[in-house]
């Protein structure tokens, strides 16, 4: 295996974990604002806050940061005055990098493809198992993080509309490379989620209903059929 298979097999192991908890992170903290402390005493914190008191804290695993005009990415672990619990996550995927000979994940990278730092958090979710990836507005670009340790937010129960929704975002931003990899391991890592493939068609089952995956003649998913009521997706 190569070193871009490698990222690929990676990205598709992670991709609809990522959009999954995006989502429900999305609905949770759509009225609130966040900040990240990356120099604290003793250890970094991210965390979210609402006019109304409600907030919500994680431990932060800061990637890097990506440059929109450049197209440039930064690791996390050549920035200046950074806490090193902040760049466990980032340093471990470097040496990961060395040892499997992936030119990217051990050196400056560019790429004008706005998908890039996201398949970079995707490879980062998937070598750390910590798959709540964020991104916010940095002054060089839009820093990337992982968060963990959650205190103030839970990942609901997987329902229809969020799984088709997962399988939609990844569709759209064209994430993965081998569909049967990506919903295996997507319903393995979530709990409430299972998964049966059928050959032509599989089936995700959720506490509230089930989502039927029609592949096409290339083994993509293609139209998802969930539950009346529910409507109809192009996966």
């Amino acid at each position: 295996m190569n070193q871009y298979e490698l990222l690929d097999q990676m990205i598709d192991d992670a991709a609809l974990m990522v959009f999954d908890v995006q989502d429900a992170a999305r609905t949770a903290f759509a009225d609130m604002d966040w900040v990240a402390d990356l120099g604290a005493s003793g250890a970094s914190t991210y965390s979210y806050a609402s006019p109304d008191g409600r907030r919500a804290s994680f431990r932060p695993h800061y990637l890097g940061v990506y440059t929109e005009d450049t197209g440039e990415w930064t690791w996390s672990w050549d920035s200046a005055n950074i806490n090193t619990d902040a760049l466990e996550v980032a340093t471990a995927l470097r040496e990961f990098g060395r040892n499997h000979g992936v030119d990217v994940l051990g050196d400056h990278a560019t790429s004008t493809n706005p998908s890039f730092p996201l398949r970079l958090a995707m490879v980062a979710a998937a070598h750390s198992g910590i798959f709540h990836a964020n991104a916010g507005a940095a002054s060089k670009g839009t820093a990337w993080f992982l968060l963990s340790d959650a205190q103030g937010f839970r990942l609901p129960a997987p329902t229809p509309v969020s799984v088709a929704n997962a399988l939609a975002n990844a569709a759209r931003g064209k994430c993965i490379t081998s569909t049967a990899w990506a919903l295996a391991a997507y319903a393995q890592r979530r709990e409430g989620l299972e998964w049966v493939d059928e050959g032509t068609t599989g089936t995700f089952t959720t506490p509230t209903g089930r989502v039927v995956v029609t592949f096409d003649a290339l083994g993509r998913a293609g139209t998802l059929d969930l539950p009346d009521g529910l409507g109809d997706g192009q996966g």
